[in-house]
């Protein structure tokens, strides 16, 4: 289990990336409420942009930067690894700044690479040289092979976004690009590695044979999977095949993996950080499931109607990584436990459920001839209001030590 310890360095990266988490919770209150208070002069494109890029790189990468200090540099690095953090910084301030401006415009687009560079050298490092043990510094080399791959699509989208493709399916697919691989490849892949490091003394090296060939099988399927992002593409008939045999090997990998480690002693000693992990993976088995039944014609309104894809992207970013890099908080003593910290997690549930719900249902009127529900809109901004404040709540838990090894 995890003793006491204590590390500035990391609790600062925890502090840093739960604060622009309330700006994400906050920016997401703005774009709501313009289907309720419109304000005058307000970009909802641009702000959409600064709203998804400071979740990201904010909230998930600068989580993700805790969790490596913790358990993965090396002391020597820790340094190193400090200056590319705080150029990472750097990038996300300017992209706060300019995506609400100008859009994908000069200075958004300087600030993004600045921040993609320095993570893709953060992550080049972190895999070169770490203290992971074989089966997790395996699940993080396949991350950073999918952070590399997602990066494609950030350069290839900024002169899309300046050219005559601007409005065509290659600004989609770049997107599509970008989001399949970070939220399907990087983002799962590093909290596997994470766990995976922490019950590092529960398995053998059989077991660690068995879950590498999964890992593999994972990381072929979520290749295979990007073709579910081009099933709204006509003529195109091959692209169905290939996301179906991707939708089900993720599913078996899925499933086999959790059958292999799942069995282990609880990750979290903590009892509400092991409530959110399991709530964590019970909504990522949700996801994997949808990415396999999506294939299936009478289901592909999932997989290519807006809300329903927004609600795909929420479901993870909301359900899955926040809830993760919460529990490891808790565990790890960056978050302090008590009646402040469960109510902000209790309101940032009740507003979740109900954004999500309200996402999926928006389309179903105009699709299955149901009867629009009132205020639905309304509703939306007030479950976002309820996550911002429970978010507010969440972050004013910081705990004064951490736990170590």
């Amino acid at each position: 289990m995890i003793g006491k310890g204590n590390s500035a360095m990391e609790r600062h990266c925890f502090r840093v990336a739960v604060a622009y988490m309330c700006v994400t919770f906050l920016i997401g209150v703005l774009l709501r409420m313009q289907f309720v208070f419109p304000l005058e002069g307000f970009s909802f494109g641009y702000v959409k942009h600064a709203h998804s890029h400071v979740g990201f790189l904010g909230w998930v990468f600068n989580g993700f930067f805790a969790l490596a200090f913790r358990l993965f540099v090396l002391p020597e690095d820790r340094s190193w690894c400090w200056k590319m953090f705080l150029f990472c910084q750097l990038g996300v301030l300017g992209m706060l700044v300019a995506f609400p401006i100008q859009g994908y415009a000069l200075w958004s687009i300087v600030f993004s690479t600045l921040h993609l560079l320095c993570s893709v050298l953060f992550v080049i490092r972190l895999v070169r040289r770490n203290r992971a043990t074989r089966v997790a510094g395996f699940a993080l080399k396949l991350g950073a092979w999918f952070l590399l791959i997602s990066s494609v699509g950030p350069f290839a989208l900024g002169p899309i976004m300046v050219s005559e493709l601007r409005d065509t399916i290659w600004r989609d697919l770049g997107v599509y690009y970008y989001l399949h691989f970070q939220y399907n490849g990087w983002f799962v892949f590093f909290l596997i590695a994470a766990g995976l490091q922490v019950v590092r003394c529960q398995i053998s090296n059989e077991l660690e044979a068995s879950v590498k060939r999964y890992l593999v099988l994972l990381a072929v399927a979520i290749l295979l999977t990007y073709a579910q992002s081009a099933l709204w593409v006509d003529g195109v008939e091959w692209v169905r095949s290939v996301a179906c045999v991707g939708g089900a090997l993720q599913l078996v990998a899925v499933v086999r993996l959790l059958w292999l480690v799942g069995r282990s002693e609880a990750w979290f000693s903590s009892r509400l950080a092991s409530g959110l992990g399991r709530a964590a993976v019970g909504l990522f088995v949700l996801k994997v499931v949808l990415q396999f039944v999506v294939i299936f014609p009478s289901m592909e309104v999932l997989g290519t109607q807006h809300f329903m894809v927004i609600a795909f992207l929420h479901l993870v970013f909301l359900g899955v990584v926040t809830p993760l890099l919460w529990a490891w908080g808790i565990e790890l003593g960056f978050l302090k436990e008590g009646i402040g910290l469960r109510i902000g997690i209790a309101l940032f549930i009740v507003g979740a459920v109900i954004s999500q719900l309200a996402l999926v249902y928006l389309p179903l009127p105009g699709g299955l001839g149901w009867q629009p529900i009132p205020y639905l809109f309304d509703y939306m901004f007030y479950a976002s209001v309820a996550m911002l404040v429970g978010g507010v709540a969440i972050g004013s838990r910081f705990g004064s030590t951490i736990k170590s090894d």
